[in-house]
């Protein structure tokens, strides 16, 4: 971080607060020699936000600023990143999932996320070098995945379209892995057991993380059987991160998100912040994300908006591929709980 000095001879001060902070003086800006630049240590008392602050809070000095990591380059080429508000909100910049920073760190490398929906277009142009060798089609018990609907398209480009390809949009974890798992998603004969086929299919794949933006009327014990399978046995054991959406239905959380706590229930949030009008809520909710005017990948090689909780959970499904990209190492506990305790709390909810 960087420390800007009243006067030159306010040097010994800067120097006692670092020894206190237990941070290094790493030293004098040749140019503006006010200027410092400090280093946070493993030991030092806080993170370098916090220290920061407390430097500026303190009174002595004129500036004390963190030096964020992100990449000040065009955040993304992709020729509609300006409409995807929900990664970089240019008209509300708190009201977004700060991805460019997040890029600047990983880009979702390694780590696959299955998608249990009316199927992915495998060929389409800006997620087809990211999909998954291996795909299912729950109905028919037979690979490769099959076209039900547009839904599930537009969910996976949310989580992993292409980046810097000068085309479309781009996901949230675009190195991550797209596995197409397809339903119909219908009240069909056998279409619920049919979806625990999916999630069982997916982990047992080797999906690290299984993104739901579906609902049902009825609880099905075969479903929540197969979520538990996913949480307790997926990723050997660390557990298969389960996400789904909340419902639409500006009521209570609907069923499957309701039925384990391990589960992430996501709920949809507007561009300013506010709960959008169709999302569920209540207590079993874990998180929001953006849900409302999302702009994302379809069928035919196209992209279109829609809106809902089904667009705010793939947002969630790909920070959880950031944060394990991060750190294969964490468990499905570790990831929720870093979600949950780095999300702000906006607007006047309980």
């Amino acid at each position: 971080f960087y420390v800007k000095l009243n006067n030159i001879s306010d040097y010994p001060i800067l120097q006692n607060l670092a020894i206190q902070k237990d941070v290094i003086i790493i030293g004098q800006n040749q140019f503006m020699p006010l200027w410092y630049t400090l280093k946070c240590k493993k030991s030092s008392i806080g993170s370098t936000l916090e220290i920061a602050n407390q430097f500026q809070e303190s009174g002595n000095f004129a500036s004390a600023v963190p030096d964020f990591l992100s990449n000040d380059l065009v955040c993304s080429n992709d020729t509609n990143f300006g409409s995807l508000w929900g990664l970089n909100n240019t008209a509300n910049p708190t009201i977004d999932i700060n991805v460019c920073q997040a890029w600047a760190i990983t880009e979702g490398n390694g780590v696959k996320v299955a998608v249990l929906d009316q199927g992915i277009e495998l060929t389409h142009q800006d997620l087809s070098t990211n999909i998954f060798p291996l795909s299912y089609n729950t109905e028919t018990n037979t690979s490769p995945s099959q076209i039900f609907g547009d839904h599930g398209t537009h969910c996976a480009g949310t989580i992993g379209a292409i980046k810097n390809n000068n085309l479309q949009v781009v996901g949230v974890s675009p190195q991550s892995k797209l596995m197409s798992v397809s339903n119909s998603l219908q009240g069909t004969p056998n279409s619920r057991i049919k979806r625990a086929d999916g999630i069982n299919w997916a982990w047992q794949n080797g999906a690290d993380i299984i993104s739901n933006s579906w609902g049902s009327a009825v609880q099905y014990q075969v479903i929540d059987d197969a979520i538990n399978n996913a949480i307790l046995n997926g990723r050997n054991g660390k557990g298969t991160l389960i996400v789904f959406a909340t419902g639409n239905n500006n009521s209570s959380v609907s069923y499957p998100a309701n039925i384990n706590s391990n589960i992430i229930a996501v709920g949809a949030l507007t561009s300013t912040g506010s709960r959008s009008s169709f999302s569920n809520y209540g207590t079993q909710l874990d998180v929001v994300a953006p849900g409302s005017n999302i702009l994302s990948t379809v069928l035919n090689n196209g992209i279109g908006t829609k809106d809902g909780t089904s667009m705010a959970t793939p947002h969630v499904a790909g920070v959880c591929a950031l944060v394990l990209s991060a750190n294969p190492c964490l468990t499905g506990q570790q990831v929720r709980d870093i979600i949950e305790q780095t999300s702000q709390k906006v607007g006047g909810y309980s």
